[in-house]
């Protein structure tokens, strides 16, 4: 997974979508969602504010953020909290917050860490 997500480069052998992902690793991190397994998060950042962290590392603009942060937030029940700092939530408050992030620039391809589907 961290070698589909370009976090780490693959040892042998290559990994293809749409085009090897070595040589598109830019594009193809456009395109891609990832949800980590353990959800690290900066404790002190609202979820809000984290979203916004993920639009700005990404290139989105403020319009983007704000038409599409606000309507996730909904989705995960995150909305009525999203100014409460991120740690005094659950860790599955914490989850909804990445997948939240994962989903702001309209991925082609999610990654969920196999354990995130579990809990």
């Amino acid at each position: 997974m961290k070698m589909i997500a370009g976090l780490i480069e693959p040892g042998e052998g290559e990994i293809l979508f749409r085009a090897s992902l070595s040589t598109a690793i830019r594009l193809n991190k456009q395109r891609l969602g990832y949800v980590p397994e353990e959800p690290h998060l900066n404790p002190h950042l609202t979820s809000s504010e984290y979203l916004e962290m993920v639009a700005q590392l990404r290139g989105l603009s403020m319009r983007t953020l704000s038409e599409k942060s606000s309507g996730l937030l909904s989705l995960f029940s995150l909305y009525q909290d999203r100014n409460v700092p991120i740690s005094s939530s659950s860790k599955g408050m914490r989850r909804k917050v990445l997948l939240a992030a994962a989903l702001l620039h309209n991925p082609d391809l999610m990654l969920l860490d196999e354990r995130f589907l579990r809990s």
